[in-house]
């Protein structure tokens, strides 16, 4: 799995940026009994996914609030004051890293992750490339 890490400078940028929830690539939302929520993508990039409350919070606060991702922060930390902030910016930065790569977040402004979509895609590839190796190996 590829690990999302922001150095300082990107950090300092990220929250500074503003995500808005693209409500066009959002197909649907439904809660199920579990607390969890399903939705789907219209970017085609997945099938139906699955979300705990907390992604959903911060989706929701996304919406066209126009909250920097610092703003989301700091309401997070207001409603869960027991956890670490840097706890909280991690959960924050996947979430919207996770929606981004779906375009259900675009951002106001530059793509915060841009550079990490990249470096993910050629995580993925080198990790696929790894996998054929060890497939073809398998076969001889």
């Amino acid at each position: 799995m590829y690990k999302l890490k922001l150095n300082k400078e990107e950090t300092a940028l990220f929250l500074q940026n503003t995500p808005l929830l693209n409500r066009e690539m959002l197909v649907y939302l439904r809660k199920e009994r579990n607390g969890f929520y399903t939705f789907y993508s219209a970017s085609g990039l997945t099938s139906d996914m699955v979300a705990n409350r907390v992604a959903i919070e911060i989706l929701d606060l996304c919406d066209n609030n126009g909250l920097t991702v610092s703003d989301i922060l700091e309401r997070m930390a207001a409603k869960y004051p027991n956890q670490h902030r840097n706890s909280l910016l991690k959960d924050i930065a996947y979430t919207l890293f996770s929606f981004s790569k779906m375009s259900i977040i675009v951002w106001k402004g530059k793509n915060p992750f841009m550079k990490k979509t990249k470096e993910m895609r050629m995580y993925a590839i080198k990790t696929n490339a790894i996998l054929l190796m060890k497939v073809n190996l398998y076969q001889m």
